[in-house]
């Protein structure tokens, strides 16, 4: 993860590794390496109300359990300013706001939260993360999992964490 002052206790997650911890049944990962999870309204809604994503129900209760936590985006003016998506962008600016790292996979999105210095890691970087401080044992079948789901991670990206997590 990219170092910056924003505050490693806080992470910003976007849709698409929320999904993706979903599919994985590991959405309580994240609250058990950061202090506050945090999406926003736009990243909530995205999930939760498209019947494609049957994660909604894990987010939902997720949520209702407090491991994420909801804030609402009053800027939606940066999305078109950034060119991406209205909850890559959210997120972002949430982050910025709350001086908090960003999960997010989307490469035009993990540009501009650094070019703001904010933290930055993956999908891949927080399961990698999450085996060096010992809350998954192995990575490999997790990634395994998520490509037969459908979720694209590219396979120099596979090869490059299962070398780093010594999977390879």
């Amino acid at each position: 993860m990219r170092s910056s002052s924003a505050s490693l206790d806080r992470l910003a997650v976007d849709a698409g590794p929320l999904i993706a911890l979903a599919r994985l049944n590991l959405l309580y990962l994240p609250s058990q390496m950061f202090e506050r999870v945090l999406i926003t309204d736009v990243v909530a809604a995205e999930c939760l109300a498209n019947p494609n994503y049957p994660e909604g129900d894990a987010i939902q209760s997720a949520l209702k359990q407090g491991m994420l936590e909801q804030q609402t985006w009053s800027e939606p003016q940066s999305a078109g300013m950034w060119n991406l998506d209205m909850g890559e962008a959210s997120t972002i600016d949430v982050a910025i706001r709350l001086e908090a790292a960003i999960l997010v996979d989307d490469r035009a999105a993990r540009r501009i939260a650094q070019k703001f210095e904010l933290p930055t890691v993956g999908t891949c970087g927080l399961l990698l993360l999450a085996k060096r401080q010992g809350k998954v044992d192995e990575i490999k079948p997790l990634l395994n999992r998520l490509v037969n789901s459908g979720y694209y991670l590219g396979s120099g990206l596979v090869n490059q964490i299962l070398s780093l997590a010594g999977e390879s």
